[in-house]
């Protein structure tokens, strides 16, 4: 774990300055709520675990962190793999509702599971 110690000694900027460092969504820079919550509750990483927590320093009332800081983060988060790629995800929502509604067609078509024992 890093302390306050070695934040201050990585360059410190305050959490602004930060959301500057990371790559933008949707044409959108990351903001400043984002890395609070980053910071304070943390994210679960991919595949579960415990909650990831991005390193900062309160000095006076400015919350600082760190590029390194952030490369930790975004390292714990995608699991330590060593590709950097995310494990695999299984089927979303999408796929699931659609798997849902083919089923229930089958069904009043009578395909479904009491016809096949029939």
């Amino acid at each position: 774990m890093h302390d306050t110690q070695s934040i201050l000694a990585e360059d410190p900027l305050p959490l602004a300055e930060v959301a500057e460092l990371l790559p933008r969504r949707r044409g959108r820079k990351v903001s400043r709520c984002s890395l609070w919550r980053w910071a304070t509750r943390g994210l679960r990483p991919r595949g579960g675990g415990p909650r990831v927590v991005l390193q900062t320093a309160k000095i006076g009332g400015t919350r600082y962190s760190s590029a390194a800081a952030v490369a930790r983060f975004a390292a714990a988060l995608d699991g330590g793999r060593p590709d950097g790629q995310a494990p695999p995800a299984g089927p979303g929502r999408a796929a699931l509702r659609g798997h849902r509604a083919a089923m229930r067609f089958l069904e009043r078509a009578g395909y479904g599971a009491e016809a096949a024992s029939s």
